[in-house]
């Protein structure tokens, strides 16, 4: 009896040292698991930066993230529906707005996401945003009577590349109405400047030196169509120390009538004739940077002379080192004599095309679609309101900047 006993406690311990045995097993095998499993989403997550400096401080970084599952892309293709919008204005008289295809209705793919533009205002309630250009507003009346219907998350967007001195409807009238704006201020919810630069590709890069000063015979040249300005008074300034070839509707003012038809070819080919166009903006207003500069200069390998209200220096908004400021300058006649200076000296003129070695003049206006219709996918959007857009967009806060300057220096050679 009692050894039958003992036997069965040994057997009893035998079978609990086996569940105790196995126990510890499972529980090491979890363990290693886990750091297993904890690993690998650590790799998942592992991103590769590569910082390239240049030599304004322009910062490029590439990131290389692992790629997400198809499972998790399939997601996000039907994550949302097609985002409709609506241009209830049209765009300087037009219905075809700059920078997306003509057409009634489009749709425009985005990467992984697609939106559908229409014109047509049957749609208004069921659009998700709808496009305002400042110029072609409505009545705040006409306005306000839309708004009443409108959708709590439709978004309206205020659209204008004209300064707040030629902005149309005082913007004041729309305070509280709009949600996004889209100007060529940096700070607008969709920043749209009238041209910026990239870098070039490899197939682009042009190892042979260039002289742009060769083949240019001519000094200054400026296209002007809006007379009656500070910058005219300048200008006249200016002519009293070196010779101006003035184009435009106002060449007449300076008894130059020789013409040059904006975008033309026969324009084209004179304007490379000359070493300094004037990039003389009309409003002295914030950001404020035109084709006179972009285009008309640059892309017709010119160095700009500027004059603004714009912190030209703001690698967002001009490119470093590309142009001449007349408000660096003591005198209106310093001025001269640094263009005459530097008409003579090859190697000092070439060193404001530095650039041309590793950028390109691009033109941002092309994305603006895709911006708005990302921006509309993206629920993480906080709400937003122009509470104030009279502020934003008004002339009080927005321009004025260097025309202090201007004067002092148009005084000074009196």
């Amino acid at each position: 009896m009692s050894t039958n006993c003992n036997n069965k406690h040994m057997v009893l311990a035998v079978i609990i040292g086996t569940f105790v045995i196995i126990a510890v097993q499972r529980w090491l095998l979890q363990s290693e698991f886990a750091k297993t499993s904890m690993l690998r989403k650590e790799n998942a997550n592992f991103t590769i930066t590569n910082v390239q400096r240049r030599k304004f401080a322009r910062t490029f970084i590439i990131r290389k993230e692992q790629p997400k599952s198809s499972i998790t892309k399939r997601q996000n293709k039907t994550k949302h529906a097609i985002k409709v919008i609506l241009f209830y204005t049209t765009w300087f008289g037009s219905p075809n707005w700059l920078g997306i295809a003509q057409g009634t209705e489009l749709n425009v793919s985005c990467g992984e996401q697609t939106c559908r533009f229409t014109h047509n205002r049957d749609e208004l309630q069921r659009s998700d945003a709808v496009m305002f250009h400042g110029r072609d507003l409505p009545s705040e009346t006409v306005l306000k009577e839309v708004e009443k219907t409108k959708p709590p998350k439709q978004r309206w967007v205020y659209h204008l590349l004209e300064s707040p001195h030629h902005a149309g409807p005082d913007p004041a009238l729309f305070n509280g109405m709009f949600n996004w704006t889209m100007t060529y201020r940096v700070d607008s919810d969709f920043f749209e400047p009238y041209g910026c630069f990239a870098p070039l590709t490899t197939d682009e890069v042009d190892p042979k030196p260039k002289n742009y000063a060769e083949g240019k015979d001519k000094l200054v040249a400026w296209g002007v169509s809006h007379c009656g300005t500070l910058r005219d008074q300048f200008v006249e300034k200016l002519m009293k120390y070196i010779k101006v070839d003035i184009f435009g509707s106002c060449a007449n003012k300076f008894n130059q009538h020789e013409l040059c038809p904006r975008g033309s070819q026969k324009c084209n080919q004179k304007l490379q004739r000359y070493k300094f166009y004037l990039s003389f903006e009309n409003s002295f207003c914030i950001d404020y940077i035109t084709e006179k500069y972009w285009i008309n200069a640059l892309s017709h390998n010119i160095i700009p002379v500027v004059m603004g209200g714009a912190s030209y220096e703001d690698e967002r908004l001009a490119i470093p080192g590309s142009f001449i400021n007349v408000v660096d300058f003591e005198s209106v006649e310093a001025l001269a004599k640094y263009l005459v200076y530097l008409n003579a000296n090859d190697t000092a003129y070439n060193e404001y095309f530095w650039w041309k070695k590793e950028f390109k003049v691009v033109w941002s206006l092309d994305s603006w679609p895709c911006m708005v219709c990302k921006a509309l996918n993206n629920d993480s959007l906080p709400a937003k309101v122009y509470d104030n857009l009279g502020d934003f967009w008004g002339v009080a806060k927005n321009c004025g900047r260097n025309v202090d300057k201007i004067r002092k220096l148009i005084a000074g050679d009196m």
